[in-house]
C-alpha cells in the first residue's frame, strides 16, 4: 500500500496591507492649544437608508483654561460655549446624510479655529461592488 502525499498551498491576500491603506484619518486635528474628538466617528448608510441618526459625544481639552465655542463648520452660530474651562464635553443628536465637520473656536474671535474633528458618513453601495471570487476559481 503506497502513501500519497499532497503539498497544498493556500493563497490569501494580505489584509494587513489593505487595512492600513483604508484606515480612517485620526479623529482629531489640533490647530492650536486645544484638541477635540468625537465618538462615534463614522456612520455607514446602507442603500435603503438616507440619513444617519446617531447620538455623538464631543470632548475637548486645552492646555490652559480658555473660553471656547463648538461650531458646526458650515454654521456661524455656536452649538455650545464654555467660559474659562480647560476641558468640556457635549452629547449631540445628529441626523445627517453627509459628513459633518465640527470646529472648536475662540469665544472672543470666532474666526480663530483651535481644533477640528468630523463625523464621517459613508454610503454602502453593494450593487456596484466587484465580486471577490473569480469565475474560474475552484475554491
Amino acid at each position: 500500500m503506497g502513501v500519497i502525499t499532497c503539498s497544498c498551498m493556500v493563497l490569501a491576500p494580505s489584509f494587513a496591507a489593505l487595512a492600513t491603506a483604508q484606515d480612517p484619518p485620526p479623529p482629531t486635528v489640533s490647530l492650536g492649544s486645544a484638541v477635540v474628538s468625537i465618538t462615534p466617528r463614522i456612520c455607514i448608510l446602507s442603500e435603503d437608508i438616507d440619513e444617519c441618526e446617531e447620538s455623538v459625544q464631543l470632548e475637548w481639552k486645552a492646555d490652559t483654561e480658555r473660553s471656547l465655542c463648538l461650531y458646526e463648520s458650515a454654521s456661524s452660530t455656536p452649538i455650545q460655549c464654555w467660559q474659562n474651562q480647560q476641558q468640556g464635553n457635549i452629547q449631540l443628536p445628529l441626523s445627517v446624510s453627509e459628513t459633518v465637520e465640527f470646529e472648536l473656536r475662540d469665544y472672543n474671535d470666532s474666526l480663530l479655529v483651535l481644533a477640528k474633528t468630523e463625523f464621517k458618513v459613508m454610503h454602502d453601495k453593494k450593487k456596484y461592488r466587484r465580486s471577490r471570487r473569480n469565475p474560474w476559481s475552484f475554491f
